[in-house]
């Protein structure tokens, strides 16, 4: 029983909702950045970057407010600093209660906020048809998700917005994914570089299957 209620864990959500897609994450989100936590209060975290994938910041660090655990789902081990992340973020919208004007992780699944730990990347709280989801232990914690070396997660994701077009351009449309902007011989050749790259790409086009 304790396996199978570890399994729902940042699964579950309201009976409406719907798992972010991995292709919407890459697509739709207004800033994407990898980098480590450096301080935590009580509403959010302050996080340094050491990438940025897709939106623009300052030199100062990025501050985030937190993923809040609630009975359908919790993340994967307490915020502290030293813990590197890559995160998929939002602004708040006008109407959101909020403590202060903090960048947010996008799901309620706590989807936009990936563990990095021992050179992988563990994505949780969606579906990634054909993929295997199991339990992992990470950072000190356990999430039931996926695991992918960091740089073949970090090439899908810049290939993905190279020739998918700009997540700032199609968030500010108010369209959930950006037009495709490669040619077709360098969809080909991005589909050719992993099991990861084929999905996107078939996810993306239509050729199969594939916010809060």
């Amino acid at each position: 029983m304790a396996v199978f209620l570890l399994m729902l864990v940042g699964i579950n959500a309201p009976a409406d909702y719907q798992p972010i897609a991995l292709t919407e994450l890459f697509g739709g989100s207004e800033l994407i950045v990898l980098g480590t936590i450096e301080g935590v209060g009580d509403d959010s975290f302050t996080l340094r970057a050491t990438k940025v994938y897709a939106g623009s910041i300052g030199d100062a660090p990025v501050e985030v407010g937190k993923y809040a655990d609630w009975t359908g789902g919790r993340r994967w081990s307490a915020y502290r600093a030293g813990q590197t992340v890559l995160l998929f973020l939002r602004k708040p919208a006008a109407n959101e209660k909020a403590a202060g004007d903090y960048w947010r992780i996008r799901g309620f699944g706590d989807e936009g906020e990936m563990p990095i730990d021992g050179g992988a990347i563990f994505p949780h709280g969606l579906n990634l048809e054909g993929f295997r989801r199991q339990i992992f232990k990470v950072d000190g914690g356990e999430l039931y998700g996926y695991r992918f070396d960091l740089d073949t997660f970090t090439s899908a994701l810049k290939g993905y917005l190279r020739c998918f077009g700009s997540p700032q351009q199609a968030a500010a449309k108010g369209i959930e994914e950006p037009a495709r902007e490669c040619t077709d011989r360098e969809l080909a050749s991005y589909r050719a570089r992993s099991a990861l790259h084929r999905y996107l790409a078939s996810s993306r086009s239509g050729d199969t299957e594939g916010d809060e």
